[in-house]
């Protein structure tokens, strides 16, 4: 359990210190020349409150492994989420989508997470 909270707050912790500042959720790029012709680049940013336990509750474990493994990790462990995709990390900031499907422990030696995900925006750019 202190590996999956230790990694818990790496996935949503982590990311904060290497975003932009100025928490943005979309930039585009001039429209660029290239050798494949005309090309418009369009740069997302968000982040995911997946928020495990409580009564805003955006996830929940829907598999368990049968044992531990002897590291004493999660592998194994599947979860479905509905969370929230906001423009920064506090969670009065705007809304821009949310994050829909499923996610598993996908490794028995170190933290590493399988993620089939639907990305459901609610504003344009």
């Amino acid at each position: 359990m202190a590996s999956y909270i230790a990694f818990a707050l790496c996935f949503i912790v982590f990311p904060a210190f290497f975003s932009a500042t100025n928490c943005k959720f979309s930039e585009q790029s001039p429209i660029t020349l290239t050798m494949k012709g005309m090309e418009k680049k369009t740069s997302l940013h968000f982040y995911f409150h997946d928020i495990q336990s409580g009564e805003n509750q955006t996830s929940t474990e829907i598999a368990q492994p049968l044992k531990m493994t002897a590291a004493g990790n999660l592998f194994g462990s599947t979860f479905m989420a509905d969370d929230l995709l906001r423009e920064g990390l506090e969670p009065t900031s705007k809304l821009v989508g949310r994050a829909q499907g499923i996610y598993a422990f996908a490794s028995q030696h170190n933290a590493a997470l399988l993620m089939v995900m639907n990305f459901a925006f609610v504003n344009g750019i």
